[in-house]
């Protein structure tokens, strides 16, 4: 050590302040309130985000932004409704219920859409629930044709077909242009193998919309369940018209030459279906 020299210790930096206790605490307490203000506007622009997102139909980015919002206010009937819907939409069924309960969790007399709930019901198996839904919807609204028609069919998964019947003749009273519910009333008196019936429904269907596939898969079936087996060659046939690359046209029409005697072109379609690599019963 050179004689003389001084030597000082490096200077020490301190964040603490100099400053009474309870001044101290004031100072932490309005940063943490300024930090749960700035992550509530951010939850709330979350919010009104995913309610933009809602009102535009683009239901996969509003779920986005709305599930971020209710995370930090749950409370918020409005927005977990439209996370419901919006969950609806996009086809996740058991999410969405789960959003509907929560709903009527926060008020029992939350105004939810209930005709969905009834579908959702219908789509996960539990169609018992989904009549006696639809059934308190009906006492409310008995002129809105769509409940008859949901109800008709979970019915149909009960496999009560007379009652699903009658609850699609309903519906067509009140929207007698609607073709689907002609369509699945056909298929009703089908499975009750009221065939004469079944052909009308699924004839009116095709007059309205004469590209309806189904309609011809339906009707040809019920001729080929009367024996009307020129009939149902006739409708495989404007089947395969429309979609000559689907192969039931050709299974079925391949059948219906060969209850009708004509074994050559029963063998013709088959033989369509082997040179394709596919396969037929």
């Amino acid at each position: 050590m050179v004689h003389g020299q001084v030597h000082s210790q490096p200077a020490k930096f301190s964040l603490s302040l100099n400053l009474p206790v309870y001044l101290r605490s004031f100072l932490v307490v309005a940063f943490l309130c300024l930090i749960w203000s700035a992550a509530a506007f951010a939850d709330a622009a979350d919010m009104e985000r995913g309610m933009q997102y809602f009102r535009a139909k683009k239901y996969r980015e509003a779920i986005v932004y709305l599930q971020k919002g209710l995370y930090a206010d749950p409370q918020c009937l409005k927005c977990r409704n439209a996370l419901a819907v919006s969950l609806y939409k996009c086809g996740e069924l058991q999410g969405s219920l789960t959003e509907f309960q929560k709903c009527l969790r926060i008020d029992p007399h939350a105004d939810i859409n209930y005709k969905y709930v009834a579908d959702i019901y219908i789509a996960l198996g539990r169609r018992r629930e989904a009549v006696t839904l639809y059934g308190e919807l009906i006492a409310k609204e008995p002129k809105e044709s769509s409940l008859y028609y949901g109800r008709g069919q979970a019915l149909v998964g009960l496999l009560a077909y007379s009652q699903a019947v009658a609850d699609y003749t309903k519906a067509i009273a009140l929207e007698p242009k609607e073709d689907h519910y002609l369509i699945q009333r056909a298929v009703a008196y089908t499975k009750l193998k009221q065939y004469t019936k079944a052909i009308e429904d699924y004839s009116a269907s095709i007059k309205m919309k004469p590209d309806r596939l189904d309609s011809y898969f339906g009707r040809g079936d019920c001729y080929m369940a009367s024996g009307k087996y020129k009939l149902a060659i006739a409708d495989f046939t404007a089947a395969i018209k429309q979609n000559p690359e689907r192969t039931r046209g050709y299974v079925a029409r391949a059948e219906a030459y060969e209850k009708n005697g004509q074994p050559d072109l029963a063998l013709a379609d088959r033989k369509k279906i082997k040179d394709r690599g596919e396969t037929f019963d």
